[in-house]
């Protein structure tokens, strides 16, 4: 298996830090599950690699700057408990899951009925701003965007493609991983959001 020979190289290696950053990701899971002393750097280097994506998700979902850390750190140390019992294909999409799973509960916690659907008042007043610029054509913040899909009628799953895409940032590919569908069924989402969009907007300015 070319994770296991990846390995057995970085057992063998001189400078295990420096060979370890070469590894992908099921290598690097897999010296997470051996434990021992690759456990802790392995697990460092999937942190560094993948902390951003999932900050930038954590922020999309409403989530204030401050109550974001404790998430993330609630997820990575989650995290870190799965893969010394599992060796899942991809790393990413496992992250996102239980990156929703903390955020659900964050706002369970403070009795929020629903954590993907705040009110205007309450988006407005934690004053989330998107961690990407919006393509040209799209709502220039993430406030402005939840309360024009509403209007023109998106669906969760459609709402979600365009905000993983456009304003989390992952790829076409990657939010295609993370939402458990194909590639095409994703761009098939953004198509119709998109031409949704342009409806409502039509609308307006016919007003």
């Amino acid at each position: 298996m070319k994770w296991f020979d990846q390995v057995v190289r970085f057992l063998n290696a001189k400078e295990p830090r420096s060979e370890l950053k070469s590894l992908d990701d099921v290598s690097l899971m897999a010296c997470v599950r051996r434990g021992g002393r690759v456990r802790d750097e392995a697990f460092e280097i999937l942190y560094d690699r993948y902390r951003e994506e999932l900050w930038r998700f954590i922020r999309s979902r409403n989530v204030s700057e401050h109550d974001g850390e404790d998430v993330l750190q609630r997820v990575m140390m989650g995290l870190l408990k799965y893969l010394e019992k599992e060796t899942p294909s991809r790393f990413l999409p496992i992250a996102i899951q239980k990156t929703k799973w903390e955020i659900a509960t964050h706002f369970e916690q403070y009795q929020k009925r629903d954590w993907g659907r705040l009110s205007l008042e309450q988006m407005s007043a934690q004053r989330i701003e998107p961690m990407v610029p919006a393509p040209s054509g799209e709502p220039g913040d993430l406030v402005s965007f939840r309360a024009l899909a509403a209007g023109a009628g998106l669906s969760d799953v459609q709402e979600e493609a365009l905000i993983l895409h456009y304003f989390v940032g992952f790829s076409v590919k990657e939010v295609a991983l993370i939402t458990e569908v194909s590639e095409n069924v994703v761009k098939g989402r953004m198509r119709l959001a998109k031409l949704k969009l342009r409806g409502i907007s039509g609308k307006e300015d016919a007003q």
